[in-house]
């Protein structure tokens, strides 16, 4: 699989906003998988949150699943990178930002370096669709959800690397965005299987908050520097 160039690239002059829709890029790349979600008109937030509610309701199975492993790889790129998560939960759909708690703008005097705090943000944000990716199955209403949330999430990363001076626009972010994407990418190839059991531990747990979650790292995850990824020439997953 090569680097989704030409996917992440947005030319201002074509569109309002350089707001990286994730639904889109996963619906573009792998329309066989949303062909039986996507509608000729995109739904509310508010329809997707009552599908998620309604699924959850019914206890989905599936979609407590593609929720977990996309909230799970997330969780493992944050620890990775040295963030706090205050807390991941595959039951807070009616409220997706509260799916996973994560602040990772508090980590920027301990790394004392902007770009690349921007660049593992970004690796941050996109690693759930990543991870989507390689399901057969269609998204689920729940899955939806999150990726909607991530999409904010990653203009809200775009913002920040503005407003810290890294670039002039938001429209400039894309080449930090492509390097985070990149590692995100490797890092999956290094801890799928850590991604698969921690989504396995979601699925039995519900809810997990910090010292669960950095206990059950800690036990479970094997040592990996993320600078030998940052500093690989290959493109995996």
């Amino acid at each position: 699989m090569t680097a989704p160039d030409e996917t992440i690239q947005i030319q201002p002059s074509k569109v309002k906003s350089v707001r990286l829709s994730t639904e889109r890029l996963f619906a573009n790349r792998y329309p066989a998988k949303v062909a039986n979600c996507v509608t000729s008109e995109p739904m509310s937030k508010d329809v997707l949150k009552e599908q998620a509610l309604d699924q959850n309701r019914k206890g989905t199975t599936t979609a407590h699943l593609d929720v977990a492993k996309h909230l799970a790889a997330r969780v493992i790129m944050a620890l990775r990178c040295g963030f706090k998560v205050r807390s991941v939960s595959i039951d807070d759909f009616a409220s997706p930002v509260d799916a996973i708690v994560c602040d990772w703008k508090n980590e920027r005097a301990t790394y004392a370096n902007d770009a690349k705090l921007i660049r593992r943000a970004f690796g941050f944000v996109y690693i759930g669709t990543i991870i989507d990716q390689k399901s057969t199955d269609a998204p689920s209403a729940a899955l939806r959800v999150q990726v909607d949330e991530d999409m904010t999430s990653a203009q809200e990363v775009r913002e920040a690397a503005v407003e810290w001076n890294l670039v002039p626009t938001v429209a400039d972010t894309n080449p930090l965005l492509h390097n985070g994407y990149k590692v995100a990418s490797r890092l999956l190839r290094e801890d799928a299987q850590l991604v698969e059991q921690l989504a396995a531990q979601l699925c039995q747990s519900r809810r997990m908050v910090q010292h669960e979650l950095e206990t059950w790292f800690g036990s479970h995850a094997k040592p990996l520097a993320l600078e030998t990824l940052e500093d690989s020439s290959r493109f995996d997953w």
